[in-house]
């Protein structure tokens, strides 16, 4: 199976933008055959920075694929699991190439 992590930026963004955009990406992934691992459906809205990167770096070990948001690069997070996909050796799933919804 196709497991992929959804990363993207969601510190200093309004909830409700960061679950539409994290939301969209997983119907758009689940629509093209992928088993999305949505990392705001895991971490608690309350949680400290430190503590959802342990709960997203775990859930993101579990992953074949990483799909990146277009945000991705303005977040230190997402930064450092880019460059942990990259060691792990994970796919990278580019938006050009799915179906879309």
């Amino acid at each position: 199976m196709r497991k992929v992590y959804i990363c993207g930026k969601v510190s200093d963004e309004l909830r409700a933008d960061v679950e539409l955009k994290f939301n969209y990406a997983e119907m758009l992934l689940t629509f093209n055959n992928y088993d999305a691992v949505n990392p705001i459906a895991l971490v608690p809205e309350e949680t400290t920075w430190e503590n959802a990167m342990n709960i997203c770096i775990r859930a993101m070990l579990d992953c074949t694929h990483i799909y990146l948001l277009e945000d991705w690069r303005q977040s230190r997070g997402a930064r450092i699991e880019y460059q942990l996909s990259k060691a792990l050796k994970l796919t990278r799933v580019n938006s050009k190439s799915l179906c879309l919804i």
